[in-house]
């Protein structure tokens, strides 16, 4: 997934579009969310994120996206 990021055929926009559908498929019976930010407001940061890609200055974000909450 990184390699793809970094060379651009994967967009952190899509991801996040691609993991929100996915979300909101199976949360109706999981009940895992409790709140959630726009859609809209996740790809603008998404975005944000990509452009600081491009121009080398990615640090955790590069990463994936995974986020762990015990």
């Amino acid at each position: 997934m990184q390699r793809l990021l970094r060379n651009g055929s994967l967009r952190s926009a899509d991801l996040v579009a691609a993991y929100k559908a996915q979300i909101d498929k199976h949360d109706g019976y999981l009940h895992a969310m409790l709140s959630w930010p726009s859609l809209a407001s996740l790809i603008d940061t998404a975005k944000v994120l990509d452009r600081e890609r491009k121009k080398g200055n990615c640090v955790f974000h590069c990463m994936g996206f995974r986020s762990f909450s015990r």
